[in-house]
Formats: C-alpha cells, sequence, structure tokens
C-alpha cells in the first residue's frame, strides 16, 4: 500500500496495483457523477456509490454512524490512533478473509480526514459485479434449499475463523450466478474468542429474514429456508 498526506492534515492509502496515484478525486461522489463515472448508489448505514474507473467496478462508502449516535456525531468519530480508525480496521478483516479465500470484496483505498479531535472516512473497494442481495433476490423468488445449506457452510467458515460480522443481514450478503455467495460490509467487525457469540450473529441475521419479510411483498423466505441454513451451519446436508 502506498500513503499520500493531503494538504488539510487528511491521508489517503491506495494500493498501487489498482490506482497509479492517491486517487484524491475518487472520493467525492460529485465528481464522480460530474465525469461520468458513477454508475448508481445503494443504501445502508450511510450511501454507498458505485462507480467505473479504468475497466474495474468500486464501491465508495462513507463511514456513518447508526443508532441515536448518528444524531449527535454524523459521520464523526474519536481520533484515538491510526491503527483504530474504522477503514484501517475493515482492510485489516477484508485482507484476513481473502487470504482465507473468504468470499468478499478487496479494499483498494482509504482516505482519513481529521478534524481537531475527530475524523471522518471513506474507503473504496471492488464490487462484486452481476450480483444481488439476498434482499434483491428473494424479493424475485425462492432460493432452493441447497442454496441456503450452502450459505450455512459459508457462514460456519466464517465463524470458524473467528470472525464477527457486526451487521449480518440479508443486505450483506450477495448472490452471484457463477460462484455463489458472497459476504460484504466488514465496519465494526473484528476476530473473537469463544463460541458464545455466533449463536447471537445467527440469531441477527433471522431477526433480518423476518423484517424484510414483512417490508416487501412478495418476499420468498418461510421457517424451513433458515432450518435450510442451520443444517449446512451444522454439516448435517445430504
Amino acid at each position: 500500500m502506498q500513503q499520500q498526506v493531503l494538504g488539510d492534515g487528511g491521508t489517503i492509502v491506495y494500493d498501487p496495483a489498482y490506482f497509479k496515484e492517491a486517487p484524491e478525486n475518487l472520493f467525492d461522489p460529485h465528481q464522480l457523477g460530474v465525469q461520468g463515472m458513477l454508475s448508481s448508489f445503494g443504501s445502508g448505514r450511510g450511501t454507498v456509490w458505485l462507480f467505473h474507473y479504468e475497466g474495474v467496478d468500486y464501491a465508495l462508502r462513507h463511514y456513518r454512524r447508526g443508532g441515536k449516535a448518528a444524531l449527535l456525531w454524523e459521520d464523526r468519530y474519536w481520533w484515538t490512533g491510526n491503527a483504530r480508525t474504522r477503514p484501517v480496521r475493515e482492510e485489516a478483516i477484508l485482507n484476513f478473509l481473502l487470504k482465507q479465500d473468504f468470499p468478499t470484496a478487496i479494499p483498494v483505498a482509504w482516505r482519513i480526514q481529521r478534524g481537531g479531535l475527530m475524523y471522518r472516512a471513506d474507503l473504496i473497494s471492488t464490487r462484486i459485479t452481476k450480483a444481488a442481495s439476498l434482499v434483491q433476490v428473494l424479493g424475485q423468488g425462492a432460493l432452493p434449499r441447497q442454496d441456503w445449506q450452502r450459505l450455512g457452510t459459508l457462514l460456519r467458515r466464517l465463524h470458524d475463523l473467528q470472525v464477527w460480522h457486526a451487521d449480518l443481514n440479508l443486505g450483506n450478503i450477495l448472490w452471484r450466478e457463477s460462484d455463489g455467495f458472497h459476504v460484504i460490509d466488514f465496519d465494526r467487525s473484528r476476530r473473537r474468542r469463544g463460541n458464545f457469540w455466533k449463536p447471537r450473529n445467527l440469531k441477527r441475521l433471522r431477526r433480518s429474514c423476518l423484517k424484510e419479510q414483512q417490508r416487501h411483498t412478495p418476499f420468498y423466505f418461510e421457517d424451513g429456508d433458515f432450518e435450510a441454513l442451520l443444517e449446512g451451519y451444522e454439516g448435517n446436508t445430504a
């Protein structure tokens, strides 16, 4: 990774395998739109901008707080050192997973902007193209039982690596016909000891399934689907 200090005291870290120089303009959604690189955007905690640059598809995410803290601090975080910033921590988790051949996005650049005792941050990662979130998939049709089992097997791999996903929901699980499932958005995620947290992580995903079922009509999810996921998780597939 290469690093460049900006005039305002900020820092950009980038992968020279993807960018010849610090891609400062790529962190500006307005400039992406003006230059015709912006393809679309999606929502989540904050907004994700999808863009195309020099033959590669990317996703730009601006870090924002969730819950009540967002009302006061919005997108600002206390500065306690570079190693403890949101993008640096997420990059470390993503690179760990990628080294284990776990299907997720590749982090290629991030920006930190200092302001007194606080900072703002952004992350650019490769986009998993020709993929749809499970919210989109289940809104169009049922997922075969075998695929729910495969998803359970993948989540068991994640947990066996002792990685806790801080926001495990259907929107952060992508399906691509060519190679199956991918898990994204590892902000605030970390490696944890023990096993006590693993059932809670799965319950969070189940709550997401039920929540989306109430929000969308039609939505092709049944209790048996999650049972199949648990079969895959426990290795109880035929």
